[in-house]
């Protein structure tokens, strides 16, 4: 078993049960994040903010060269870079954690697509809230809470939340099957490659 975890905005090892999942009987992982050309725009996203991204991006391949592994980054749409590297690293797995965004709804889904038609089994973690969206319309009998106050009666009648999930303590790697990945190809970028100039 081969498995991608896609990071996007969880960009931490701990409390990531999607990493976690990924991992799971698996023979290789590849830790991917992808800059998405809606998102990296020059014009619109400020050198502050890309660089707090390359900044969070560097301490995550930190992390995961201490287990191990490192991170791959590549530009392009997750429509099309996903199942390029699904096809080129020979993958059967694709996790990742949820995105309730409109934007990230329409292209969770044609990735999804895409993997499941590949023969992927695609597993999603909800973790970037303290619970599943859905879980609060639920227990407020179908509909959203639509105060702050009411939220948070709701929040609290709803029990304790999940405890934190620790960091993998290894990531299987292989480094020999990914010596032709040259860092040219797929290492976290600077600033200066985002089109910046300091």
């Amino acid at each position: 078993m081969r498995s991608i975890h896609w990071f996007r905005k969880g960009l931490r090892l701990h409390d990531n049960p999607a990493l976690v999942e990924a991992c799971r009987s698996c023979e290789h992982v590849y830790p991917v994040f992808i800059l998405d050309p809606w998102f990296a725009k020059p014009d619109t996203v400020g050198i502050h903010r890309y660089e707090f991204l390359l900044q969070c991006l560097r301490d995550v391949d930190s992390g995961l060269r201490e287990l191990g592994s490192r991170l791959y980054v590549v530009q392009g749409s997750p429509e099309e870079q996903l199942p390029r590297l699904f096809k080129e690293w020979n993958v059967q797995r694709l996790t990742y954690e949820f995105d309730s965004e409109p934007y990230a709804q329409i292209r969770d889904r044609k990735v999804c697509n895409i993997a499941k038609q590949q023969g992927l089994n695609v597993i999603i973690e909800h973790s970037h809230t303290l619970r599943n969206l859905e879980s609060y319309i639920g227990a407020n009998r179908g509909t959203l809470p639509l105060s702050y106050g009411s939220f948070e009666k709701l929040f609290s009648k709803m029990g304790r939340v999940r405890e934190d999930i620790p960091a993998p303590s290894h990531i299987p790697s292989h480094p020999s099957e990914v010596a032709g990945l040259t860092d040219a190809k797929y290492n976290v970028p600077n600033h200066q490659d985002m089109g910046y100039e300091d």
